[in-house]
């Protein structure tokens, strides 16, 4: 039996060998060994929390994706889907240069040829809050005649969370709000928008808040008349010679429906009895003045009425003979002053700055003498007197003598005469 087997055993051998061979070919034809590359598949990150966990921030500067060549048997790798292709890096096993091996996990049938690149490269910074405040951007402009006060914004500050280089970034967060043509008071729901300083979006921040909450009171403004009205009377010692207003309008705001019916600040409490000559102005609150949701608008708060007050002052005018114009002496005549060298008293009562003006010449002391016959006469003395004075004595009573023109002693001088 042995003897049968190894009988020409070198040939059934090469035969066997040969077969094998055949077999080990047609299998390769039908199913062969290929080679595949694929780009940019992702890297999954696992256990990321080993960092996050420690307050840090990771920023990926290389191998968030990989090329990777695999080689196997064509059924298997045509059937090979890039999304099921498993590639991930252990965030857990940073090395001290921030390397994290690359790992790729494919079942058996299937070899890694290469892979670009090997390792997963990141960089690691503190996480940081910082609270910022909200600025508000307001977006058109309002209806004529309207006016927007200060806005309500809830919250005001807001609390960013981020990397400290980012952090670093953000100059301001700017929420915008629409008030184009608005006549009514905005309330807005506004994401805020994180800024650097050229203006630009800053990204990889998280806020404590996704909505800001924006109210805008928005009220109507109208320039109105300032009036005054006086009561009491002045003291009987003085006179109001000059009362004026500074300030003639004036711009509030307010509610549409309250200012409809305000047409004038009226200041009605102007008190003449309190005026001296030492006050030369009122002060007047204007606010005191306004109704209930009326305020005044981006103006003076107060105002003065601007006022001149004289005291009335008597004064006595000493009218001496000299002065005394004697008028239409009848002809034939002449005159003579009874008590030679008498000083007749005028008093008159007027305001202080303009009774100081004025001096005896100014009140043209004068008698006349028509158709008066030779005798002794008591005249009333003539005065020019204005309305702005009042005289306070009773008019002096010049008395005169008139005799003959010859009667008159030669010797005696003659007293001099104006005729009319």
């Amino acid at each position: 039996m042995i003897e049968k087997i190894l009988n020409n055993w070198f040939w059934k051998l090469l035969s066997v060998v040969i077969a094998f061979v055949f077999w080990v070919v047609i299998v390769n034809y039908q199913d062969p060994i290929i080679t595949e590359d694929y780009e940019n598949i992702p890297v999954e990150k696992r256990n990321e929390i080993a960092i996050t966990s420690k307050n840090q921030a990771v920023d990926y500067l290389e191998g968030e994706t990989v090329n990777i060549s695999l080689r196997g048997k064509r059924s298997v790798i045509d059937n090979l889907d890039p999304e099921n292709i498993n590639v991930y890096a252990d965030l857990g096993k940073v090395s001290i240069t921030n390397a994290i091996d690359i790992i790729v996990d494919m079942n058996d049938q299937i070899e890694v040829v290469e892979m670009s690149p090997n390792n997963m490269v990141i960089s690691m910074e503190p996480i940081n809050t910082i609270l910022k405040r909200v600025q508000i951007f307001f977006e058109g402009e309002i209806a004529k005649d309207y006016v927007k006060l200060k806005e309500l914004v809830t919250p005001n500050q807001i609390e960013i969370t981020g990397p400290a280089s980012k952090l670093a970034m953000v100059s301001s967060i700017v929420v915008p709000v629409d008030v184009d043509e608005a006549s009514g008071d905005v309330t807005a729901f506004v994401a805020p928008q994180l800024l650097d300083s050229e203006g630009n979006d800053v990204s990889g921040i998280v806020t404590s808040h996704d909505q800001i909450q924006i109210k805008v009171p928005i009220q109507k403004i109208k320039t109105v008349p300032v009036l005054y009205a006086t009561k009491g009377v002045i003291n009987e010692n003085y006179s109001l010679e000059y009362m004026s207003l500074q300030k003639d309008g004036i711009t509030v705001r307010g509610e549409e429906e309250d200012l409809e019916n305000f047409s004038r600040l009226l200041i009605n409490d102007v008190d003449l009895s309190t005026l001296t000559d030492q006050v030369t102005s009122l002060q007047i609150n204007l606010s005191d003045y306004l109704p209930e949701g009326i305020v005044i608008y981006e103006d003076v708060l107060t105002t003065e009425i601007l006022v001149d007050v004289q005291p009335i002052i008597p004064q006595i005018f000493q009218v001496e003979q000299a002065d005394i114009n004697v008028r239409q002496l009848p002809d034939g005549l002449q005159f003579k002053f009874v008590d030679e060298e008498e000083v007749y008293s005028v008093g008159l009562e007027g305001i202080y700055k303009e009774l100081s003006k004025i001096s005896t010449s100014d009140l043209l002391p004068s008698i006349s003498l028509k158709d008066l016959e030779v005798g002794i006469h008591e005249i009333e003395m003539t005065l020019i007197i204005t309305d702005d004075f009042e005289l306070i004595t009773d008019i002096p009573i010049v008395k005169i003598e008139l005799v003959e023109s010859e009667e008159v002693p030669e010797t005696e001088e003659s007293t001099e005469t104006t005729t009319e």
